[in-house]
């Protein structure tokens, strides 16, 4: 077993599953909207 960081381009590929691709694929829009609205990284989202 290994882990580590990767970017999303790269874990997109290292997926086998859709499914595995479809929580990536949500979390990364996800974390893209809280960027927009200048939300990522404080408590304001909770």
């Amino acid at each position: 077993m290994d882990s580590g960081y990767y970017k999303y381009h790269e874990a997109f590929h290292l997926l086998k599953f859709p499914n595995e691709r479809q929580i990536l694929e949500q979390a990364y829009d996800e974390y893209l909207d809280l960027k927009r609205s200048n939300l990522w990284g404080s408590k304001k989202y909770f």
